[in-house]
C-alpha cells in the first residue's frame, strides 16, 4: 500500500485488515533531516523506537525509502554524491524492505527550483532516448547510466553484503551509539544467531571517531573487526567495546575476521 502521511497511527490502523507492506511514508519523513546531516543522529534511533511501537515485528515488512517517484530526491544539485553513502547504508542495512529509486545510483539530484514541491521534477530520463521532458538538472540529451559510477559500485558492495550475511536482512537491531547534538556517528548491531555485524554510519562531513560498545563474540582465532566495506581498516576490539574510526559522509560494516 502507499499513503504518504506523517502519522503512523493512519496506517497501524489499517495494517492487518488491508496492508501486507507499505511504503514507510513515517519513517521517511522522520529520519531525512538526520541522513542529510541537518539533524542528530539521535533521530534515527527514535524514529526506529516509534515504528516498533506501532508496528511490532511488521515493521520489518515495511518498504523503506530514502526518495521515490513522489517525492523530492536525496541530493540537491550541487551537493556531493558522497553525502548518499551513509543514507544508503542505513536503507540497505538497518530493518525493513529497501527500496531504490532509480538514478539514485547515478546521484540524480533535485533541481532547487523544485525542491519540496507537491509534485517535484524528480524522474529525469536515465537514457538517451527517452521522452521525458528534462528537468533542468538533466537537460542534456544524454546517457545517464554508468556500471561504473562511484556510488553503482557501493550500492553493489551493500548489497552484496546485505545478500551475505543473513544478520544483515533479518538480524536484530541493537542501537549502541548516537550523536545527540548534530551530524555525526549512528551506530547499530544486527544480530542473527552467532552472526552479527556492526554497522556505524557518520553522517558529517568530517572524520569521527568513538569507543563504541557492542555484544558481539570474538572468536577463539582473531579480536581484529575487519571493514567489509572497506578491508583496509580493521581494528583492535576489547570485550565489549571496540574503538572505530570514519571517515566524513561514509560507514562501516565491521565483523571479526573469521566471518569475512
Amino acid at each position: 500500500g502507499e499513503y504518504n502521511t506523517t502519522e503512523d497511527t493512519r496506517i497501524a490502523r489499517g495494517w492487518d485488515q488491508f496492508f501486507t507492506s507499505v511504503y514507510g511514508y513515517p519513517e521517511y519523513h522522520r529520519v531525512l533531516p538526520a541522513l542529510r546531516g541537518a539533524a542528530p543522529t539521535q533521530v534515527l534511533q527514535m524514529a526506529h523506537q516509534v515504528s516498533t511501537h506501532h508496528f511490532g515485528p511488521a515493521a520489518a515488512r515495511m518498504l523503506r525509502h530514502i526518495e521515490n517517484n513522489d517525492t523530492s530526491r536525496f541530493l540537491v544539485e550541487g551537493e556531493p554524491a558522497e553525502k548518499l553513502r551513509p543514507a544508503l547504508a542505513f536503507l540497505l542495512l538497518a530493518p525493513g524492505t529497501p527500496y531504490l529509486f532509480y538514478g539514485v545510483e547515478q546521484g540524480f539530484q533535485q533541481t532547487r527550483a523544485s525542491l519540496n514541491h507537491p509534485d517535484p521534477d524528480c524522474r529525469p530520463d536515465m537514457f538517451e532516448a527517452g521522452q521525458f521532458v528534462r528537468p533542468a538538472a538533466h537537460a542534456a540529451r544524454q546517457t545517464h547510466y554508468d556500471a561504473e559510477a562511484p556510488l553503482f559500485r557501493y550500492i553493489q558492495s551493500l548489497t552484496a553484503l546485505r545478500g551475505r550475511f543473513k544478520c544483515l536482512r533479518r538480524g536484530q537491531l541493537l542501537v549502541r551509539l548516537v550523536d545527540n547534538d548534530g551530524p555525526g556517528l549512528y551506530a547499530f548491531e544486527r544480530r542473527s544467531g552467532d552472526s552479527g555485524a556492526l554497522v556505524v554510519l557518520n553522517t558529517s562531513p568530517d572524520e569521527r571517531g568513538a569507543d563504541i560498545p557492542h555484544s558481539l563474540a570474538p572468536p577463539s582465532t582473531s579480536t581484529v573487526m575487519v571493514d567489509h566495506l572497506s578491508t583496509s581498516y580493521s581494528t583492535e576490539a576489547q570485550v565489549g567495546s571496540v574503538r572505530v574510526t570514519v571517515p566524513g559522509l561514509s560507514a562501516r560494516v565491521l565483523m571479526y575476521g573469521s566471518e569475512a
